[in-house]
């Protein structure tokens, strides 16, 4: 699937990976990215900033998702939750730890990509 602007019909601003499955931007600074890969802020913009002039309204859907899925998973609220939870509820632990897992990932590989190019930028 590929998704198009809203201003410009037949300009390519995303699409989904046909072996991964995985949404991929087409468009911008981080063109080429992996949506879930993109930092908090641009998924902001994607949303209700300049992307909202021409991205169409699914693909700003996909980022909101991406960005209420990181935003709600916050290490406190889960020990929290842990801390009241009823013994031997593993399913529902293993839930919120593979939500935590996600949310951690995603925080250490934005976090990982701008060391990656500030140490490029010192090569080149």
């Amino acid at each position: 699937m590929t998704w198009y602007s809203t201003a410009r019909g037949n300009y390519p601003v995303a699409h989904r990976d046909e072996h991964t499955g995985t949404v991929l931007l087409d468009f911008g600074k981080h063109d080429g990215r992996a949506l879930i890969e993109v930092p908090d802020s641009y998924l902001s913009w994607m949303i209700d900033g300049g992307g909202k002039v021409f991205l169409p309204d699914d693909l700003r859907d996909l980022a909101a998702d991406v960005l209420a899925r990181r935003q709600d998973v916050k290490v406190p609220d889960v020990i929290a939750w842990a801390d009241r939870a009823a013994a031997g509820d593993v399913a529902e632990v293993v839930t919120h730890l593979r939500n935590l897992a996600d949310a951690l990932t995603a925080v250490l590989d934005d976090r990982a990509e701008s060391t990656l190019a500030q140490l490029l930028e010192g090569v080149t």
